[in-house]
């Protein structure tokens, strides 16, 4: 079985990420420093903007767990809530990629974020594999599943 997460670009460029994600636990009190009401009052949007720079990853060995996961239960469609810079999501895309078939449908409140993990999953030549869904002008997040009769998930945002 291939395994794209031990493979150029794949391997170089999560790498690359988690050595750059490194350190950014101790960046967040900072962040919240900056906020005199205090964090917690922020709504989702706010949160997410305020934490626009860092990282948000799961773990080398979290993501390497959520590979398994996606190549084991072989689903047609992935879904992931807050992408951040990508590094879940290139495990999720990668999963899909080397089960042969399926998608990684994610969602980020972070334009600047997107804008990033567009890049990434571009650079792990993975973008074929991702789709997001953001509909700012309401706040709501809704992902349809066409081959579940019309399920669909909506989250305020």
């Amino acid at each position: 079985m291939p395994n794209s997460l031990q493979t150029a670009p794949v391997h170089d460029l999560l790498d690359r990420l988690f050595r750059a994600a490194d350190g950014d636990d101790r960046r967040r009190p900072g962040i919240a420093e900056r906020y005199r009401e205090g964090i917690g009052q922020l709504d989702t949007r706010e949160l997410a903007d305020a934490y626009a720079e860092l990282y948000i990853p799961v773990s080398p060995e979290g993501g390497r767990l959520l590979y398994a996961l996606a190549r084991a239960a072989r689903p047609a469609t992935v879904v992931e809530f807050g992408t951040s810079f990508g590094i879940s999501t290139i495990h999720l895309a990668a999963a899909v990629r080397d089960n042969g078939n399926g998608r990684v449908v994610s969602t980020e409140l972070n334009a600047a974020k997107v804008a990033q993990a567009r890049a990434n999953l571009a650079a792990a030549e993975m973008a074929d594999y991702l789709s997001y869904v953001r509909d700012p002008a309401n706040g709501y997040l809704s992902i349809p599943f066409p081959e579940s009769d019309g399920l669909e998930i909506t989250c305020r945002a």
